[in-house]
């Protein structure tokens, strides 16, 4: 299973959901982004990663764990449910989270943005 994201939660749209972000807020390796939708539910604790070129242009995978999923009218859910847009909250498990962290701020899933990200969930590693 795969997930698009298309960038990160620019601050206004951080400020619309005050309820759920601050669960995160005082965490540096939660990301919050905007994800396409899926054609299958994805539950939260699912692990994945991803892989690209760093900064330096060497090559990097990054692992995140999908740690809250959030929709535009601000209800908090355990999974992505297939077919829906989301604002997700990514926690990265390593040291530099590069690939998420330099995706683009957007304020809703609509901008159309150079850079995206594929995410790919790693096999028997749902945690929920």
């Amino acid at each position: 299973m795969h997930l698009l994201l298309v960038g990160l939660a620019a601050p206004k749209v951080l400020a619309a959901f005050q309820p759920l972000t601050p669960l995160f807020a005082e965490d540096p390796s939660v990301y919050w982004a905007f994800v396409l939708r899926q054609g299958q539910d994805v539950p939260v604790e699912t692990t994945f990663s991803t892989s690209g070129c760093a900064d330096d242009g060497h090559p990097v995978t990054n692992r995140y764990r999908l740690v809250a999923v959030n929709q535009q009218y601000g209800a908090s859910w355990e999974e992505i449910p297939h077919g829906w847009n989301t604002i997700c909250a990514f926690q990265f498990l390593g040291l530099d989270p590069c690939l998420l962290a330099g995706l683009p701020l957007v304020s809703d899933w609509y901008e159309q943005r150079a850079i995206e990200l594929v995410l790919t969930a790693q096999e028997g590693i749902v945690t929920a």
